[in-house]
């Protein structure tokens, strides 16, 4: 990326400051990444009767991004975000960036209007886990911190004791 952004003069650094500036870049579509490894990390972690699932689709077509069912049937589901910078889908700019306010309250709405759908369906919803993935270069505080409860909307106030925030600060590195 670095020797396409200095050949087309968006950048004058080299190599090695650009790595230093840009050094929490993630890859494109990072979410995919952090899903399938939590759900690698859960599925091998977990009792053998627990059961997973990808991207359980609702009646609205939205997707849960993992499902886990429970010896009597009762449904978890994590939604997988996350905050930072990725690399562009065509390789040679910086594309995506994500932060605190994509989090709180948008992410935290989603994931309570997710728990509402699935109890108005009578699935029997124990918890909604919104799990963030923190990728930003500084060491900001949490993207959950300063949130107002008077944020959710009103049809969703009611469903909050199903849900829980969890977040995991990521450290990227530079292969040799």
């Amino acid at each position: 990326m670095h020797h396409h952004l200095k050949n087309a003069q968006t950048i004058n650094s080299d190599q090695s400051t650009f790595l230093d500036e840009n050094s929490q870049l993630l890859e494109n579509k990072p979410e995919d990444r952090f899903r399938e490894s939590l759900r690698a990390f859960l599925v091998e972690n977990m009792r053998n009767d627990i059961l997973f699932g990808k991207e359980y689709i609702l009646e609205s077509l939205k997707r849960l991004d993992i499902n886990i069912f429970d010896d009597y049937g009762d449904l978890y589901f994590i939604e997988v975000k996350w905050v930072g910078l990725s690399v562009h889908s065509e390789g040679n700019k910086i594309g995506t960036k994500y932060d605190h306010d994509d989090i709180n309250p948008a992410a935290i709405n989603q994931s309570l209007k997710y728990i509402r759908e699935l109890v108005e369906k009578d699935q029997t919803i124990k918890i909604g886990y919104l799990a963030v993935f923190d990728a930003r270069e500084q060491d900001l505080k949490d993207t959950f911190t300063n949130f107002d409860l008077s944020s959710i909307d009103n049809e969703n106030q009611k469903y909050y004791t199903n849900f829980k925030k969890i977040g995991f600060r990521v450290k990227t590195f530079t292969p040799n």
